[in-house]
């Protein structure tokens, strides 16, 4: 299948606004993460690393993000134990 140079600049295009799009998502994600962090919300933690791993981004970068999400929601359960524990 032979493709012309106005429908590969179609598809590159497409693909930038994906790519842009999706690293608009990661922010977002990374934002709302930290957010969570801040209010000890362990389940919202474990939902955006859920999201992240659904994310079409190269896996290597994928699984950076999910590993940081993961211990965002490590530290979490630590907080809300050490905060029950103490009294809070």
């Amino acid at each position: 299948m032979k493709i012309s140079k106005k429908q590969l600049k179609r598809i590159i295009k497409e693909e930038k606004r994906n790519l842009l799009t999706e690293a608009a998502y990661v922010h977002d994600i990374m934002r709302k993460a930290a957010e969570a962090l801040e209010m000890r919300d362990s389940q919202g933690l474990v939902d955006l690393s859920n999201e992240m791993e659904q994310l079409m981004i190269p896996d290597r970068e994928r699984n950076s993000y999910v590993l940081a999400l993961n211990a965002m929601v490590e530290a979490a359960y630590e907080l809300e134990s050490y905060e029950e524990g103490e009294g809070y």
